[in-house]
């Protein structure tokens, strides 16, 4: 294959993640260009960039939002993975504890946590502990089961050869339990962190709160400012592949040795 061919192959390759975006684009523009949709509904692609970008660059509404929105989210899936991945390196890792709270964790996990939201009120109060205590619920429990699927996938095998090869304590749980348990690990912190900028957005709809795409989304519904609705939901899904691709890289960046790292 010519030199040439290789680089339109790779041109292609690098812009066919585009295509969707196009596509749904052009789709957006024939509902509302030909009248289909009322554009008190669904406004225009022009006029929501506009305002995306006056939010942005103009009078910082969204920039100032996604700040405050990344650093609830941040936080909570800061203070999960401190939390949650010791957890589930537990609860793999001795069958006593997987018997005991196994049941529990899965209940948990399945608990909608914006409902749980006046709990969280009551106990944390309407400030900003209360939201970063949600993100932090969502993003737990997820952590813990990705992190002691990776362990029990691992097997007993490998610690038991380590033991009898007499190594210390340490290298049996960095050999044996945490580096193998690590894609899943990481695996579960990229849905973990996902799950907590969803779970944040939509916390910030409700009361309490004065910034965020959440609260920026909630006011324009209420005043009818479609293209900024739309704008700050583009935002966040953009914030979203952001930080998914920022993950990835640092997943090929710690798990080399995994073929669907590379």
């Amino acid at each position: 294959m010519s030199q040439s061919a290789r680089k339109s192959r790779r041109l292609a390759a690098a812009l066919l993640p585009l295509l969707p975006w196009v596509v749904g684009v052009a789709v957006w523009a024939a509902l509302t260009e030909t009248g289909l949709v009322d554009p008190l509904f669904l406004a225009a692609p022009g006029k929501t960039a506009a305002a995306l970008w006056r939010g942005l660059f103009g009078s910082h509404e969204l920039s100032w939002a996604l700040v405050y929105t990344l650093r609830r989210a941040l936080s909570g899936f800061a203070i999960a993975s401190l939390l949650g991945v010791p957890l589930g390196l537990l609860v793999g890792g001795v069958p006593q504890v997987d018997r005991i709270f196994g049941r529990t964790i899965d209940g948990l996990r399945s608990m909608p946590a914006t409902a749980l939201f006046p709990a969280f009120l009551l106990v944390f109060g309407i400030g900003e502990a209360s939201k970063v205590a949600v993100a932090t619920f969502v993003c737990l429990w997820a952590l813990v089961i990705y992190t002691a699927y990776g362990v029990r996938s691992s097997g007993q095998t490998r610690r038991h050869l380590l033991r009898l090869h007499g190594v210390s304590a340490a290298q049996i749980f960095f050999d044996g339990l945490f580096y193998p348990a690590l894609p899943s690990i990481l695996g579960g912190m990229r849905t973990s962190l996902s799950l907590a900028l969803v779970v944040t957005i939509s916390v910030e709809m409700l009361i309490g709160t004065k910034f965020g795409l959440g609260q920026t989304i909630y006011i324009a519904q209420s005043t009818y400012a479609i293209p900024t609705m739309y704008a700050a939901i583009i935002l966040a899904a953009l914030a979203g592949i952001l930080v998914n691709y920022l993950f990835q890289l640092l997943t090929r960046l710690c798990v080399r040795w995994e073929p669907a790292a590379r």
